[in-house]
């Protein structure tokens, strides 16, 4: 038994093609993601703005399944369970920051000014100017309404990680 020396552990990384030369190769990388988390740059005051993760997703994965730009793609840790059982508290999620219309319909981050959630989002049909219903699956959660331009949507959850 000994420790890997620095040379060798490079060419295992490329063996199993993954990058060799550090964060620089995984930043530049066509063939990946690098998703790092929703931090306090979007505005948001969040738990994850404290931590500096990333994650490199496969481009294959996420590519075929939005139009997203990698730049558009962020991690967000669920931090309540009123849209349980969808999404449970500490569950990991990926959002499109680039798609901010509820419609279609589907779950969304949210801000309330005072710090950003998971929950349902859908425009009103008929509405002149154009509202938004936010809601969630638990009844403790009092829906509301608010104009589109108001409603403080960050973007639309495009996945999330489950373990099994």
């Amino acid at each position: 038994m000994r420790q890997i020396k620095a040379t060798e552990y490079v060419e295992m990384r490329r063996f199993f093609g993954m990058p060799s030369d550090g964060r620089k190769a995984v930043q530049n990388a066509q063939n990946a993601y690098v998703v790092g988390p929703l931090r306090h740059e979007t505005g948001l005051a969040d738990g994850d703005a404290g931590t500096n993760s990333q994650w490199v997703i496969p481009a294959q994965i996420i590519s075929g399944r939005t139009k997203a730009t990698p730049e558009n793609i962020k991690s967000f840790e669920v931090g309540d369970n009123l849209m349980a059982p969808e999404f449970q508290r500490g569950e990991h999620v990926l959002v499109d920051l680039s798609d901010l219309s509820p419609s279609p319909p589907g779950a969304f981050v949210v801000s309330d000014g005072f710090g950003t959630m998971i929950r349902n989002c859908e425009r009103m049909a008929g509405s002149d100017p154009v509202r938004v219903r936010i809601s969630a699956l638990k009844d403790s959660f009092s829906t509301r309404e608010a104009l589109e331009k108001d409603a403080q949507i960050i973007g639309r959850v495009i996945a999330k990680l489950q373990w099994l």
